[in-house]
Formats: C-alpha cells, sequence, structure tokens
C-alpha cells in the first residue's frame, strides 16, 4: 500500500487511505444503498471533493497526549491510540505530519511537541486544536503553570486548559474550562466559534446540503424549527431566505456564538428564537412556538451519532405540523432507523443525498429530504 507522504503506517484512523477516490465513494455509496435496502428510491449520487482537495482538509482535532523520553530530551507526541502487540495496553501513535490535518495544525502540533513542559508540572493527555484555538486536557485539579510559549507568534488566538482528574473516555470536565491566554472565541472568515463548537470540516460540501435543504424549504415552508443548531450557521440561512425560525441547542457557548453570529450576519435576526438545552427538555417551547405562529413548518435536523430521541420523533410526527422535514447525519445507521419510523407515520422520502465529509476515512453523512403525505 502506497501511502501518502506524512501518513504513519500505525495509524488507524484513516481505513480509506489504501483506496482511490473511485475505490472509496463506491463502498460508502454501496453501504448507504444497504442500509435503506432500496425501500425509498434510488440513492444519490455522492457529493464529494476532488484531488488535492481531498487532503488537508481538517481543521479540527482532538488528539492523545504521551511524554516520550529521549536520550537527550524528551518531547510529547500528539496523535490516536494504538494497542500494544501482545498485552492490553495502548500507545499513543504520533501524526504530526498527518496529510489529513490542515498544515498550519501539523506545524502547531511539532512546535508543541518539544515546547510543552514535562509531565510532573504538567499531566497533559489531550490536545485539542480548532482553527486558532488551543484546547489541553490537564488530568489534575489544580491550575498548573502556563507554558512558556509565545502563542501569538506561533499562530494561535486562544488557549485554554480543561482541568479535568477524571480524564478519560470522557475527555472534558464540563466546568473545567478555564481560559489562560488570548480571546475566548475565534472567528473563520467572519464566523464566531469556541473550544466547543462543532464545525464542518469541508465548507463548499456542507454549503451544498444547506442549498438542498433551502430549495427544499422555498416557497413550501415559512417557519423552521432547527433542532441542534450548533453556532447558528442554518438558522442564519433560513433567516436569509425569509423564514422566521426558532433553534435549540444543548452547548452554551454553541448558542451564545449562535447569538452572536446572527446578530452580526442576518438583518433579520429579530425573527430567530434561540433556546438552550436538550431539543427533548425544549419540545414544550418548540410547540408553544409553533402554536403562536402562522405558516408552514420545516423540521431541520443534525443530531449527534445516536440520532434522534424517541420524544423528538414521536413529537415530529405526531404532534408538529411539520409539511417537510431535512435531517441531515452522520451516521447512517441511526439515520435509517429513523427514516423508517418516519416513513411508517406519514412521510414520503423526496432523496437520499450522501455526503463525502470525511475523505480517506469510512465516514459518509448523508441528507434525506422528507415529506409529509396528504391525510
Amino acid at each position: 500500500m502506497v501511502l501518502k507522504e506524512g501518513c504513519e503506517l500505525q495509524c488507524t484512523g484513516c481505513r480509506h487511505r489504501g483506496l482511490t477516490e473511485e475505490q472509496s465513494l463506491a463502498q460508502k455509496k454501496s453501504w448507504v444503498k444497504e442500509l435503506f435496502s432500496n425501500e425509498f428510491g434510488e440513492i444519490s449520487a455522492i457529493r464529494t471533493v476532488h484531488g488535492e482537495e481531498r487532503w488537508h482538509y481538517r481543521r479540527k482535532v482532538l488528539l492523545h497526549a504521551e511524554w516520550q523520553d529521549g536520550k537527550e530530551k524528551g518531547h510529547w507526541k500528539f496523535g490516536l491510540l494504538r494497542r500494544v502487540h501482545g498485552s492490553f495496553d495502548y500507545e499513543v501513535v504520533p501524526i504530526h505530519d498527518c496529510p489529513i490535518h490542515q498544515v498550519s495544525i501539523n506545524r502547531l502540533l511539532q512546535i508543541l511537541s518539544m515546547q510543552l513542559p514535562m509531565p510532573d508540572s504538567f499531566p497533559l493527555v489531550n490536545l485539542q486544536i480548532s482553527g486558532t484555538v488551543l484546547s489541553f486536557v490537564l488530568k489534575t485539579s489544580k491550575m498548573p503553570q502556563v507554558p512558556a510559549v509565545n502563542w501569538e507568534e506561533i499562530g494561535v488566538s486562544g488557549v485554554y486548559f480543561n482541568l479535568n482528574p477524571s480524564a478519560g473516555n470522557r475527555v472534558f470536565a464540563n466546568k473545567g474550562w478555564h481560559l489562560i491566554w488570548g480571546n475566548s472565541k475565534a472567528q473563520d472568515e467572519g464566523w464566531i466559534y469556541g473550544p466547543e463548537s462543532f464545525t464542518q470540516q469541508i465548507k463548499p460540501l456542507h454549503l451544498d446540503s444547506v442549498e438542498r435543504v433551502k430549495a427544499f424549504f422555498s416557497g413550501s415552508v415559512d417557519r423552521v424549527v432547527d433542532l441542534y443548531c450548533g453556532t447558528g450557521r442554518t438558522l442564519c440561512e433560513w433567516l436569509n431566505l425569509g423564514l422566521s425560525c426558532v433553534g435549540v441547542e444543548l452547548n452554551g457557548e454553541a448558542l451564545e456564538c449562535a447569538r452572536q453570529n446572527l446578530k452580526k450576519t442576518s438583518p433579520r435576526f429579530a425573527d430567530a428564537t434561540l433556546l438552550r438545552g436538550r431539543s427533548i427538555e425544549r419540545l414544550p417551547q418548540v410547540q408553544k412556538w409553533c402554536d403562536v405562529g402562522r405558516g408552514r413548518v420545516g423540521v431541520y435536523l443534525n443530531p449527534p451519532r445516536t440520532g434522534l430521541e424517541n420524544e423528538v420523533l414521536e413529537w415530529v410526527t405526531q404532534r408538529s405540523d411539520a409539511t417537510r422535514v431535512a435531517y441531515l447525519s452522520c451516521n447512517p445507521t441511526s439515520l435509517a432507523r429513523d427514516v423508517r419510523i418516519l416513513a411508517r407515520s406519514g412521510f414520503s422520502v423526496v432523496k437520499i443525498i450522501p455526503y463525502d465529509f470525511f475523505p480517506q476515512t469510512h465516514h459518509v453523512e448523508v441528507l434525506v429530504l422528507l415529506v409529509r403525505e396528504a391525510s
């Protein structure tokens, strides 16, 4: 297998790195087709990027950290875990020159590897880089000394410590965040985000999916319920389409970013209602918003990998007056499960569109557009 320069042979991150673009896309579409079992018509052609655009696209990474002793000087390794052969232990496979990462991220990894203090004074277990924001997860409850790094010189805008004495499968402690240098938020082409904010990695593909939903909603709905709305990028699109909307988001930081982004980018930001909390907890307020207003309702769904909660599915199918649903998912398995429930409850699938948001990996996102059948 011929690997891209910088790709670490022992890394377990990209299952499709040895496949051609055509082979990878064929496998992904075949998987989606198998999951939906041809129940809902033809699967659309998978949307993707080509050539060099399939490399160096990751703007956000969360990596394990491990100290490596050296003959003269030790250093930090940042990467993914791999089980040590013949044992139950794991080791970090360093990926400081990964061809999937943006070049700026690899540069930061190489610098931090040599400049951060030793683990006895800096108990680092994870490093997150989100654009120009760094987050160090430290397995301690005590604030360590800030590393003597010229953050501005290396292109960083903000640095966080997340103090988590129980760091393990749960990486971040909810109350462990501390801004120790720079700005609490960063901007990407004017869009505000924070260390906890989720962002899509390949913007043209995400915008393509949003444009398809806009075309699906345009002229057919007057108001949009946007569950799991994140930093508000889709809310802004609904507003600019002339639709009023309500957005629900669990993460407080992301919702605050959404509020700032809407005020900054949309003259109609007052037509958006923002609610913080789990979607199932905010359904009463969402229903009240639907009842008070007038017009046809569309629902936009972009949930975590686990898919929709039963209560959300029940609300969409039984209690809402939604005429159209657009469902974007990073997990085709949970998506197929939820779409079957929607289909049994009066919705028809109009289109299924796969997206290659993560080239070189086995992951595929899927957008499903549904309409409620006439009673």
